[in-house]
Order: C-alpha cells, then structure tokens, then sequence
C-alpha cells in the first residue's frame, strides 16, 4: 500500500538474521524420550532458532546423533550389516495418494 514494501513472515524466516526477533512463535524443540511414552523426562533436548534452513540442519543432525545403529550378522559370511533406526533417504511410499 502507497507502494511500501514489507517483507512477507516467510521472507523473514529464510533469509533474516534473526527471525525470532520479528515471528515469535517460529522455533523448532526437538526432544528423545526413553520408551514410547511422553514424559517430562527425556534423554536429549534441543531448541533450534535462527533461519528456518539452519532449523532444519540443526534437526537432522539432533535426529542423526539419536538414531541407533543396528549389526546383524549374515548368514553366509562373518560380515556384519549395519542398519541404522531409521533411513536417512525419506521414499515415497507406493500406496501414497494425495
């Protein structure tokens, strides 16, 4: 209006120093918890603020540092397989409809 120009609540979280100064609410909590259960006990925390691609690095790497790395053993040499908790490359599932 009057040909003023603002910059939108996305523009702020990508590109801006300090979004959290301008979008209150845009931070990220991540939390471990031991079992199944929501407690107010927990094994690892993080708060991630900043630019919104900084959040996102910051949570892989929370995600990456909690997963678990599992060794199985074959069945047809001594080699062990290790396969982490969870996959690293997000698949599109076949039986997905949007």
């Amino acid at each position: 209006m009057n040909g003023e120009v603002k910059p939108t609540n996305a523009g702020i979280l990508f590109f801006g120093k300090n979004p959290q100064r301008f979008v209150l609410q845009s931070q990220l909590r991540l939390a471990r918890f031991a079992g199944k259960k929501l407690t107010k006990d927990f094994l690892d925390r993080l708060d991630c603020s900043g630019a919104l691609w900084e959040m996102v690095e910051h949570a892989e790497d929370f995600v990456r540092k909690n997963m678990r790395l599992f060794g199985f053993r074959t069945e047809y040499s001594f080699q062990r397989i290790d396969k982490l908790e969870y996959p690293i490359k997000a698949q599109k599932r076949k039986d997905y409809k949007r």
